[in-house]
């Protein structure tokens, strides 16, 4: 057996995409959002909810986040390398954790691709790019 490093891109774990996501939220589904990019990345736009612990201090901060373990946790970056690492750990700390597909891309006007694409709400900067997109392109 392989066994890879916690920091790894490499390597499988369980996904969620962005659809799938956004549906359980919406029908009442509790996760727990925990987005792994920059402090700065996080600012420029984010999954509604989220709560940001960069990956460089993720294994760090992780028992002061109050995770409840009775509920799953979606972990999100920018390009789904550093969510993988989140996973992993997760995973071994007991969570049920997977990583969201495809992940959150916070260049403007690209935003959050596959997020933003399926009109799902957001937070911070990209909250008033994706208003302004979505009424300019009638969406």
């Amino acid at each position: 057996m392989i066994v890879v490093p916690w920091w790894s891109p490499f390597g499988q774990v369980p996904e969620i995409s962005a659809g799938e996501l956004h549906d359980r939220i919406a029908h009442g589904a509790q996760i727990q959002l925990l987005d792994v990019r920059t402090r700065h990345e996080f600012a420029h736009g984010h999954i509604a909810g989220a709560v940001n612990v960069p990956i460089q201090s993720f294994r760090r901060e992780l028992p002061q986040l109050g995770l409840d373990g009775s509920k799953p946790v979606v972990a999100i970056c920018k390009a789904a390398h550093m969510s993988r690492a989140a996973t992993r750990v997760l995973c071994a700390h007991g969570f049920e954790a997977v990583q969201l597909a495809g992940c959150v891309r916070t260049s403007l006007p690209s935003a959050s691709a596959c997020w933003l694409a399926g009109k799902k709400p957001v937070a911070g900067a990209c909250t008033v790019w994706w208003k302004a997109h979505a009424t300019s392109s009638g969406h």
